[in-house]
């Protein structure tokens, strides 16, 4: 059975914690081809979402919402939220 996913929301956890889609995919214990679909499409199989759920360390209602809203969707605002921030822990460490 087919589920739906907020892929902004999807996005947005994977972001915060500065996963690529390989490494979500990787822990979720899914192929990289999923991931991008899910992300696309906002279809997922319900044993997809459980895996995504479990490894994002959030509640299957928090992919799901439709009233899901973040400062994060903005590809560019989050870049240059965490880009300088990147650069500068990799100044103060190098």
């Amino acid at each position: 059975m087919k589920e739906t996913i907020n892929s902004e929301a999807l996005k947005c956890f994977r972001r915060e914690k500065s996963w690529t889609q390989e490494k979500l995919a990787n822990a979720a214990g899914l192929s990289l081809r999923t991931i991008q679909r899910v992300e696309n499409t906002g279809i997922a199989s319900l044993e997809t979402k459980l895996a995504l759920s479990s490894t994002l360390n959030v509640s299957i209602e928090q992919l799901s919402s439709s009233a899901f809203t973040s400062s994060f969707s903005n590809p560019r605002e989050y870049q240059a939220r965490y880009g300088y921030f990147g650069a500068g822990l990799g100044l103060l460490f190098a």
